[in-house]
């Protein structure tokens, strides 16, 4: 048996981006593994300082895009459950279609923090649009992301979470978004 075409790598990765997030929670605004994976690359860029390597952002790019497999399974059924087998699937239909790429272990733990950062700005956004679903939701986020990346983070990478953690804040105490001058 033959892998999949260059078409049928190209569609993979295209309808990756089109697959729901959060969708066992009503958002106010649809988040699609497009949006967020724009989020993550972003992320890592600024957790590189800067200066990412091509395949840390490609990962970053296309990290979720198995997802049209086998779903967005939520946080509390992959901990139930064990995310082992799912990330296998995962990693053996990006593998399939070409989006497997090779990270140091500093890049895969980078790459976690800037998925965890990125899903808590969602929330972030969620709540500062009146949707009190997400409070939850962000909290969850926040305690994995002090819990799981606060000792193993370098300064710069740690900087860069306080400052996502200080707009999450911002949002829980009702501030208003801020409005951005270019003068």
């Amino acid at each position: 048996m033959t892998g999949p075409t260059l078409r049928d790598q190209i569609q993979f990765a295209y309808e990756g981006g089109l697959t729901w997030r959060f969708h066992t929670c009503p958002g106010l605004r649809i988040n699609t593994n497009a949006a967020h994976q724009h989020g993550v690359a972003m992320m890592c860029y600024w957790l590189s300082g800067g200066a990412p390597r091509s395949e840390l952002l490609m990962a970053a790019l296309t990290h979720d895009a198995a997802e049209q497999v086998v779903g967005d399974v939520p946080a509390p059924t992959k901990q139930y459950l064990g995310a082992e087998q799912l990330d296998g699937l995962e990693e053996d239909a990006r593998r399939a279609y070409g989006l497997a790429y090779c990270l140091t272990d500093d890049e895969k733990r980078r790459l976690a923090l800037a998925d965890a950062l990125d899903g808590l700005l969602y929330c972030s956004t969620e709540l500062t649009l009146g949707n009190r679903r997400f409070t939850m939701i962000g909290s969850r986020w926040v305690g994995w992301i002090i819990d799981g990346h606060k000792k193993t983070a370098t300064a710069h990478e740690w900087a860069v979470a306080e400052a996502v953690l200080e707009i999450w804040l911002e949002a829980e105490n009702g501030a208003p978004p801020r409005r951005f001058d270019l003068g």
